[in-house]
């Protein structure tokens, strides 16, 4: 299914929707996704969330032999461990060119924004990448992630009731990141930025959505 399905959706009918699917169905007919085959990318992305189900399950488990992290609650903590097993044991890397100040984005190569670039090519994340792959496998463990929008990068965070913080999807590990310090990284938000509410505030899945065809 192509995007103009998901862009037909009621918001209740969206909600309920794989982040993953939707994202990889925004990239078909892209420069740079000739080879995309949505069922081979979600089939991979299973895997990597089975890896991070049993690593997750390994480490509360066991956390008690680690009281270097008793600070962190058990949502943090297994959000540690999933920086753990993606970048540790499933091997993915980071693209980091973006955040440098003399980058200049090259729309013509859908692999930078969409996820298939990951899941079939082994492509290292980038800014856009590495939060939805986060999401699409918290939300398969059940985890309450929202995408974050700043200027110019994407970040996730852990919203309920009673608990609420940031996931930098593209360190290596978990580092707690204040809302404030995404006024300045990757770059500045003006006032009329933060004013607007465009920024740092939970990206509904109608949002998501169509961050992903402003891509």
């Amino acid at each position: 299914m192509d995007y103009q399905h998901w862009c037909s959706l009621r918001d209740d009918e969206l909600a309920a929707q794989d982040i993953a699917e939707v994202n990889l169905a925004c990239a078909i007919g892209l420069p740079g996704a000739e080879k995309l085959h949505v069922p081979i990318s979600l089939h991979t992305l299973e895997q990597w969330t089975d890896r991070v189900r049993q690593g997750i399950s390994n480490a509360m488990r066991n956390r008690g032999r680690f009281p270097m992290y008793d600070e962190l609650s058990d949502a943090e903590y297994r959000i540690l461990t999933m920086f753990s097993v993606l970048y540790r044991h499933v091997g993915l890397t980071l693209n980091l060119d973006c955040h440098d100040p003399n980058f200049e984005y090259d729309g013509g190569d859908s692999s930078t924004n969409f996820i298939h670039s990951a899941l079939q090519a082994n492509c290292p994340l980038t800014c856009c990448t590495a939060p939805v792959i986060f999401a699409a496998i918290g939300r398969r463990l059940g985890y309450p992630i929202k995408l974050v929008k700043t200027r110019e990068h994407i970040f996730c965070r852990w919203v309920e009731d009673n608990e609420r913080f940031n996931i930098e999807a593209t360190s290596k590990g978990y580092y707690p990141k204040s809302d404030e310090w995404y006024h300045t990284f990757p770059r500045p938000i003006y006032r009329e930025g933060l004013a607007s509410g465009v920024f740092l505030t939970d990206l509904t899945p109608r949002q998501e959505l169509g961050l992903f065809l402003s891509f």
